[in-house]
């Protein structure tokens, strides 16, 4: 039907088939450009030849992550210095089609921030300034390759600090921890980035530089534009510059570290703790004795703080409050409360800052440990608080039952090891004969906010294990109604759906997913239709996250076929059939499909999804990896959309309204009950766009 005759939906299994032959890794896309001399040339005159960086030796931080587990092959590193630099980068690089990587401290742990084949980094690195802070609201306006502790250190000499706090924060930048949604050690006393970041500036991908970079902590005007971008990953532009509203510096700190008799009990501590400390606490984290084990033997210079207790679970409790004496008080009530209840088996006070400081030291030296012991499997995911620690036990079952004798609990084998390492003594590399069996399955996280860090720790990476692991962390994550923030989850997919098999994937049910994909769309003429609503549409309230994960592939593929124009990231991202392919996607949504289906499913943007944590997996939206700017430049709304007057300006840049259907096709009940809920009911008339109310979106 499309002219070779061939069979497009067995072109799709077969390439992802041999997307899972080769490890997840796809082939270049051949429809971006290589970087050439007169590029180089372009990047000099732009930033000096300190900006542009083309040592292969220079260019290896830029190419491999921190794990050491992700590398790519980027020819040049650019570091541009002010927005005005990295709008004519990326618009230079728009018009040239020269894929690029934003990177901040490529501090993350996922990939996210590295090349996957040649793309260009453009590296926040040089744009480091403090550009501004009020003293009396606590507003603090910086360039985005800022490191979070000189921040931090910037507004202590204030009376201020920084509202979140990393493990990386000596090495992590603000335009990447905005990027990411990083929480952190504090949320559960500041809360997440999108109630602390005031605004920011961020450059499309056609170089329109996007300024929000308001300090105004109410501001009620239009859109809040800049939540699309806390989170996004680099999909949507370059963040270059972030204001941040900074809390008042705590005046006494204190920190306890709590041997715990089970999980259970870790959860009756912390519902004590908001009852009994209130106000005043500000962190409580959470680890597990196979966690422990592994940083006190790898990890150099880490002491416990309970060497002769051998507890399952301990925590990391901590107080900031403005009276130390009050404080502490509060804290030695809640102390002796738990401890006569016999939910906390022992524990430590720190002392002075010292201590303080080497509680912490343990905790966030996990995943530098972990990565000591050799390969690691890392998964963010939040979970309601009382499943948290099932997934942990529930891997590392059937972790022991796929490889009986390989696979266990580090703490089970170690002995006294942890007894000797308490000295601060870091053990030698002989040790590591000790550490069998060589699969453990640690969990440790933020209790207070319900993430976990789960870790399956191994010699090396191996794609058997993998298999095991993938995608049975995100089946059950999803069974429990959880989310993973970060990881091979969102690093794949449209709207955080995890991968399927491509094994499970029917030609012909992927066909019919994508015809009823096109006959929702159909009936709502010149209408921009979120995702969410349309796999509402399709797949109706209740539906399993395969069938989702498929029809997300369906629309990708629609989208590559020009069948189908995509706007936005995400669920609220917004689908149309363009005028254009009217005729084709009528043709299609309304044919009778053969057993092997006659959708033009092939996607040649598969070769960028990377599902970065080995093969097997089906993308659920190739062209949507996070760090890739370039690639979705043709779905990016366009720059009306995101200018100075957000609402004429997405009406006149997509001339497309809710609420009128093609004579056609006629649209679905679900679409028309969707569109009455979108629009603002504010007594029939005066909306902006007349009518009623809401009468066009974008995301």
């Amino acid at each position: 039907m499309w002219g070779s005759g061939c069979r497009p939906a067995g072109r799709l299994l077969a390439a992802l088939r041999q997307l899972r032959r080769a490890g997840g890794v796809a082939e270049r896309d051949p429809r971006f450009a290589t970087v050439a001399d007169a590029d180089l040339q372009f990047f000099e005159s732009m930033l000096g030849p300190a900006g542009v960086v083309t040592d292969p030796h220079e260019l290896q931080p830029f190419n491999r992550d921190w794990m050491g587990k992700y590398e790519g092959a980027s020819r040049v590193a650019l570091k541009p210095k002010t927005t005005e630099q990295a709008a004519a980068l990326l618009r230079h690089c728009n018009e040239r089609r020269l894929a690029v990587v934003p990177q901040g401290g490529n501090t993350g742990l996922v990939g996210g921030s590295v090349p996957v084949f040649d793309e260009i980094v453009i590296s926040t690195a040089a744009m480091n300034q403090v550009l501004g802070f009020d003293q009396v609201s606590g507003a603090l306006t910086a360039q985005a390759g800022c490191i979070l502790e000189n921040l931090d250190n910037y507004v202590a000499e204030r009376g201020y600090c920084m509202p979140l706090d990393l493990g990386a924060k000596g090495s992590c930048h603000i335009g990447g921890n905005v990027a990411t949604n990083a929480g952190g050690l504090r949320l559960l006393r500041y809360g997440s980035l999108h109630g602390s970041v005031l605004g920011l500036e961020a450059v499309l991908a056609d170089g329109t530089v996007l300024d929000l970079l308001t300090t105004l902590r109410k501001d009620n005007t239009g859109y809040d534009l800049k939540q699309l971008f806390i989170g996004s990953e680099g999909t949507l532009g370059l963040i270059t510059a972030v204001a941040i509203h900074c809390p008042p510096r705590p005046l006494a700190v204190n920190v306890s570290y709590l041997a715990v008799p089970s999980f259970e009990a870790a959860q009756q501590v912390f519902v004590a703790a908001k009852r009994d400390l209130g106000e005043v606490l500000s962190a409580f984290e959470f680890l597990d004795r196979e966690s422990l084990d592994i940083t006190l033997r790898h990890l150099p210079g880490v002491k416990d703080p309970l060497p002769s207790c051998q507890a399952p679970f301990y925590l990391v409790v901590e107080t900031s409050g403005s009276s130390a004496a009050h404080d502490s008080e509060k804290l030695e009530r809640f102390l002796e409360d738990v401890m006569g209840q016999g939910l906390v088996l022992d524990g430590a006070v720190a002392q002075d800052s010292t201590q303080a400081r080497q509680m912490w030291h343990l905790r966030e030296g996990i995943t530098e440990g972990l990565r000591h012991r050799g390969a690691i499997y890392k998964y963010d995911v939040s979970l309601p608080i009382p499943q948290m620690y099932r997934l942990v036990e529930d891997m590392r079952g059937r972790l022991a039952a796929a490889f009986p004798g390989q696979a266990g609990s580090a703490s089970s084998s170690s002995g006294s090891s942890s007894g000797s390492s308490s000295s601060g003594s870091s053990s030698s590399s002989s040790s590591s004969s000790r550490d069998w069996p060589p699969i453990c399955v640690a969990g440790y996280g933020h209790l207070g906010d319900g993430n976990l860090h789960l870790n399956i720790s191994a010699p090396v990476y191996s794609e058997e294990l993998r298999q095991q692991i993938e995608p049975f962390v995100y089946e059950w994550t999803a069974s429990h109604r959880g989310s993973a923030t970060n990881g091979a989850w969102t690093q794949c997919g449209m709207d955080g759906v995890e991968a399927a098999p491509a094994a499970q994937v029917d030609p012909q049910e992927l066909s019919e997913l994508a015809a009823r994909a096109l006959r929702v769309l159909l009936g709502a003429e010149h209408c921009w239709l979120p995702l969410s609503c349309l796999r509402l549409a399709v797949l109706g309230s209740t539906h399993d996250s395969r069938s989702k994960c498929l029809l997300e592939l369906a629309v990708a593929s629609l989208c590559d076929q020009g069948l189908v124009l995509r706007q936005g990231y995400g669920p609220l991202a917004a689908l149309s059939v363009p005028d254009a392919a009217l005729s084709k996607a009528e043709a299609l949504a309304y044919s009778e499909f053969p057993d092997e289906g006659q959708l033009p499913l092939y996607s040649s943007s598969l070769a960028a999804a990377q599902h970065r944590g080995g093969g097997g997996g089906l993308v659920a939206a190739a062209h949507h990896r996070p760090g890739s700017c370039l690639r979705i430049a043709r779905r990016l709304s366009s720059p009306r959309q995101f200018g100075h007057r957000p609402m004429s300006g997405i009406e006149k840049a997509s001339g497309r309204r809710l609420g009128s259907k093609r004579s056609s096709g006629g649209s679905d009940d679900i679409v028309q009950q969707m569109q009455k809920k979108m629009r603002m009911q504010d007594g029939g008339g005066g909306g902006p766009f007349g009518g009623g109310g809401l009468q066009a979106m974008s995301p």
